[in-house]
């Protein structure tokens, strides 16, 4: 890696994964000018990660899944904030998972199951917009 002061050569000083994602934690020293800084990597997701629906597969779009969480934030200030690290939460989810391709119906559990987690309110307009019939149902109950 590149230094992001001088962009010379540098060396990694201390490395460390992440406990609960897959991330892992660098300190990196540039080898000429001696600044130090800290690197977050991920697992990318697969280049082309496919939906599977019931009519038609489609690539994997970040930013419709992005929208998709902004609008079930509309009660509150931060939305897009809140929508962009639910979304990275979900992304780490997938690339743990290693697969090519993953279900509508999966994807949407996992996206439902995320935000009721973080906010109920967001988890219920999520369901409710996605016909998520069985979901909203438990939760009259």
């Amino acid at each position: 890696m590149f230094c992001i002061k001088c962009h010379a050569q540098t060396l990694t000083s201390n490395s460390r994964p992440h406990k609960k994602t897959p991330q892992v934690w660098r300190r990196r020293t540039c080898k000429s000018c001696g600044y130090t800084f800290t690197t977050y990597e991920r697992i990318s997701l697969p280049d082309e990660l496919i939906v599977k629906g019931s009519k038609e597969d489609r690539a994997y779009n970040p930013a419709q899944l992005l929208q998709s969480i902004v609008e079930c934030f509309a009660h509150t200030a931060d939305a897009t904030q809140h929508a962009y690290w639910l979304l990275r939460t979900i992304e780490d989810s997938l690339a743990a998972n290693h697969t090519p391709a993953i279900q509508v119906g999966h994807l949407k559990q996992m996206v439902y199951t995320t935000l009721s987690g973080f906010d109920d309110l967001a988890g219920v307009q999520y369901a409710a917009r996605h016909n998520l019939k069985e979901i909203l149902r438990k939760q009259q109950r």
